[in-house]
């Protein structure tokens, strides 16, 4: 068994972002991905192991790879405001029962009290 030297983090997503429009090609023609990972692997375009191109071909697939820039652009939707929170009463509100309207619960008639 051949041992690698483990990719530093984030190069394998680097590493993706570099091929993806091949990636992308060949998924529509029809190839399976690990098709498509053997091909890139023996070109020397990627290094990553196999699950981790999977994974990351499932998250571009969600649109879940966010690519961090260091200049914002204004085609961007920017996230809605939070809403601020809801006004919290001064003091908890205490319902007091009156001494002189309290029943004893043995003695309540059920037919008067609902």
């Amino acid at each position: 068994m051949t041992t690698s030297k483990r990719l530093r983090r984030n190069m394998a997503r680097v590493e993706f972002f570099a091929c993806m429009e091949t990636v992308e090609s060949m998924l529509r023609q029809g190839f399976s991905r690990q098709l498509i990972y053997e091909r890139l692997k023996e070109e020397g375009h990627i290094s990553m192991a196999y699950v981790t191109f999977c994974k990351l071909i499932a998250k571009a697939a969600q649109n879940d790879l966010r690519v961090t820039t260091l200049r914002p652009t204004s085609n961007l939707i920017s996230p809605p405001a939070p809403k601020p929170p809801a006004p919290r009463p001064s003091q908890p509100n205490l319902i007091k029962a009156r001494p002189d309207a309290l029943q004893d619960p043995r003695t309540i008639d059920p037919t008067t009290v609902f």
